[in-house]
C-alpha cells in the first residue's frame, strides 16, 4: 500500500476539486474521494501526534471540528465547537446558530435537490476551515 505525504494529498485534493469544477464529477464522488484522502490525512496525523502528545489534533484528525450537513433541501457547513452547536437539533436553517454557511435547495421533479455547486462549495469550504 502507497505511504502518502502531506504534499501529495493536497496535490491530489486540489487536482479532484479541478476535476469537479471542470467536469461532470458528481457531489457524491466528490465526498467519497475527499473521505479517503482525509482517512490518508488522519493516518498521517496519528503518527505526528502520537509522537508529540497532542490530544485535540488527533481528535480532530478523526472527527473534524466543521463538517457539513447534508439534509433533503439543504446542506451547510457547521462547527462542532460553537457554544450553541446541539448535535441532537433536527433542523437546519440559514440561522441555526452552528451554521457557518447554508445552502438552500430548491424542487426538482417534486423533489428538494441541493445544486451540485453548492455541495462542491461546500465540501470545500468545510475542508478549508479545517486546515486540509
Amino acid at each position: 500500500m502507497k505511504k502518502w505525504t502531506i504534499e501529495e494529498l493536497e496535490n491530489l485534493e486540489n487536482k479532484i476539486l479541478e476535476l469537479y469544477h471542470t467536469t461532470n464529477l458528481s457531489a457524491n464522488t466528490l465526498a467519497d474521494c475527499m473521505g479517503k484522502i482525509d482517512t490518508e490525512r488522519y493516518k498521517l496525523n496519528q503518527v505526528s501526534v502520537d509522537n508529540t502528545g497532542d490530544e485535540n489534533a488527533l481528535l480532530h484528525s478523526v472527527m473534524p471540528r466543521y463538517f457539513v450537513d447534508e439534509r433533503a433541501g439543504c446542506a451547510a457547513v457547521r462547527d462542532r465547537e460553537h457554544p450553541k452547536y446541539n448535535k441532537d437539533y433536527p433542523g437546519l436553517h440559514h440561522d441555526t446558530p452552528d451554521v457557518i454557511e447554508y445552502k438552500h435547495g430548491s424542487v426538482e421533479g417534486g423533489k428538494w435537490i441541493v445544486d451540485q455547486d453548492d455541495l462542491g462549495y461546500l465540501y470545500k469550504l468545510c475542508n478549508d476551515l479545517n486546515g486540509a
